[in-house]
């Protein structure tokens, strides 16, 4: 998978590392959404 688009889904809850680790991913959009994790944090920074 190299794209994934997820935004405003409403989503809530705890988005841990291990559930997002897609080695091709080159761009995810998971924005509007309502999710914590310490993955969010980093995925943000990098992606800012």
């Amino acid at each position: 998978m190299l794209e994934l688009y997820l935004q405003d889904n409403s989503f809530t809850g705890v988005a841990c590392r291990g559930s997002w680790e897609f080695c091709l991913m080159i761009n995810m959009d998971i924005s509007a959404n309502k999710l914590s994790g310490e993955f969010l944090h980093h995925y943000q920074s990098s992606n800012a």
